[in-house]
């Protein structure tokens, strides 16, 4: 029976797109020569869900056989958290499977030798980096998001202050909230766009109101 070459893909906020991570995955394939056998996803899906449990990822991971290939965009779509990704990673090891990362072209598979001992050394190192830089990025953003809501604080430009520049219904309110700790940050308006599910123009709008602020 043919090997196959299957994707995965997984968002754990509503407010984030799968658009990026899809393209992503479709250049990999594209640069590599091959078709997708098939692309399983989960979006919005709550993080307090373990990965085995998903519905896309469930469904992948039945349909995965010995000898199949798995790719994702990075080892921590595997997971809500670092020793999710990590027992899903190696569960699918144990099953045969060889998975594929995209950022960073790595490669994780058992080979039944002393080099799985390596493989487990190398994952947890991965792994446990991935959660670290999660935990930065978030605590930047509720930093940035406090730094704009100071109490009391007005733009010199404009006379207002931050909940008047971003007046208007609070899922709005909350949207915008992010897209100016991520402009903080010094994420591009692309990716930012591509990261909080919205157009670039919003992104610019909200840009604009931070250079003025």
């Amino acid at each position: 029976m043919t090997a196959q070459l299957i994707a995965y893909a997984r968002t754990s906020h509503k407010t984030q797109s799968l658009l990026s991570q899809e393209n992503e995955l479709k250049k990999y394939a594209e640069k590599n020569n091959f078709n997708f056998d098939a692309i399983y996803t989960d979006e919005g899906v709550s993080g307090m869900i373990a990965c085995i449990e998903r519905n896309g990822f469930s469904r992948c991971f039945d349909r995965l056989r010995s000898g199949d290939t798995l790719i994702v965009w990075w080892i921590d779509r595997l997971g809500r958290d670092y020793h999710d990704s990590k027992e899903t990673a190696q569960q699918l090891m144990r099953k045969g499977i060889t998975i594929k990362t995209v950022n960073q072209n790595m490669e994780f598979k058992y080979q039944g030798n002393s080099n799985d001992m390596m493989v487990d050394m190398m994952l947890s190192m991965l792994v446990g980096h991935a959660a670290a830089e999660k935990e930065n990025r978030r605590a930047s953003q509720d930093a940035g998001r406090e730094a704009l809501k100071v109490e009391g604080a007005v733009s010199r430009k404009t006379g207002k202050t931050w909940e008047e520049s971003f007046k208007g219904r609070p899922a709005d309110t909350e949207r915008n909230e992010k897209i100016a700790a991520l402009l903080i940050e010094g994420m591009s308006i692309r990716k930012i766009a591509d990261t909080v599910g919205c157009n670039a123009s919003t992104v610019q709008r909200v840009k604009k109101l931070l250079d003025n602020n």
